[in-house]
């Protein structure tokens, strides 16, 4: 089987985002790949964080992941610290990348603004007029470098274990290109040593917050953790999900294609109930309230073996941290094979 990897950064508990954006496809794709899964934590320190917190974060979402479905007998699971070659490839595959195509990453502006000191917006592309990069390059120096290279980060993750699939969204298919320009000017230089790789496009729908404007999110707390208790859940959904504006009262009829409750049933719900929500809708035969909780209903049916599945893993910490600890092994073997290639391709041993 071809190998994939992929990765999210330990942001704590997980949430429904996560599952339907990446979980659920990685669990699919155990029986068609060789996977390698990680926890990005050399990636998360680009950003802001708290350290006493973050051991918890990585913990809760290797919990998260071996709540949704991947195996450790299937798939290997291990955090990215813990094998250092990632950043010893990526340092070397620095040496390949233009800066000016890091500079014009999406990412990098999006997050050079969010994190700037006033959160000034950026306009200027880095291959724009002189005074329009003389001011980029001002607004990125107030960010630390690393949001910077963390695409190049990112192909070293993937090439490390010369994987072949990357699951992504739609949002990351841009770096996945920049490992390929990494890849091929890298194999131009010293020979083929690393493969091309290519992104494998969930076709999972994007799935808006509370808001229902806004993609779930947990940092602009929108978002519904998977480990969520019952009663909190119904809480939640039934009066802070935003459903059909035009449902001002219980007989106002309604447009459930415009209604994010409703786009949440055809996620979540089974076609009778997904039937019964549309007709209810359109007709002011149910209300919004009856509506949610119904929505809630058939959530808390998908979250409720994982939540059973997370207190076993919860109560039995030592186990999760075999498991990290017994991946980052096999994938230490790896990685230091693939190391010792690159080295002797560059001439350094």
């Amino acid at each position: 089987m071809k190998r994939l990897f992929s990765g999210m950064q330990p942001t704590g508990a997980l949430h429904l985002g996560n599952y339907i954006g990446a979980l659920k496809n990685w669990v699919a794709l155990q029986d068609k790949y060789e996977c390698i899964f990680c926890i990005v934590d050399m990636h998360a320190i680009t950003i802001p964080y708290d350290p006493k917190l973050m051991r918890e974060r990585i913990f809760n979402a290797a919990v998260d992941y071996l709540a949704a479905g991947i195996d450790p007998l299937k798939s290997r699971i291990f955090i990215q610290s813990h094998v250092p070659q990632h950043t010893e490839l990526a340092w070397l595959f620095n040496t390949v990348t233009p800066l000016g195509q890091l500079m014009r990453m999406t990412q990098f502006k999006q997050k050079t603004a969010q994190f700037s000191d006033g959160g000034e917006d950026v306009k200027a592309d880095a291959d724009g007029s002189a005074d329009e990069r003389a001011g980029f390059l001002a607004l990125a120096g107030k960010v630390n470098a690393g949001l910077l290279t963390y695409p190049v980060l990112q192909a070293a993750d993937i090439m490390l274990y010369k994987a072949e699939a990357v699951p992504v969204g739609e949002d990351q298919v841009q770096h996945i290109e920049l490992t390929r320009d990494v890849v091929r000017r890298f194999n131009n230089a010293y020979g083929e040593i690393f493969p091309n790789c290519e992104a494998l496009l969930s076709n999972a729908p994007r799935l808006k917050g509370l808001d229902g404007v806004a993609k779930m999110s947990k940092s602009i707390g929108n978002h519904i953790p998977l480990s969520i208790e019952p009663a909190e859940l119904e809480r939640k959904v039934t009066r802070e999900a935003v459903s059909d504006p035009r449902r001002v009262r219980r007989d106002d009829p309604g447009v459930p294609e415009e209604c994010n409750v409703f786009d949440w049933h055809r996620i979540f719900s089974p076609d009778e109930d997904q039937i019964w929500a549309a007709q209810g809708c359109r007709s002011a035969g149910i209300g919004c309230f009856q509506c949610k909780k119904k929505c809630a209903e058939n959530i808390e049916k998908l979250l409720a073996p994982m939540r059973e599945k997370r207190e076993r893993f919860t109560k039995n910490p030592d186990d999760v941290w075999d498991i990290l600890n017994m991946g980052a092994a096999e994938c230490l073997r790896i990685a230091q094979a693939t190391m010792e290639e690159t080295r002797r391709a560059m001439g350094l041993i």
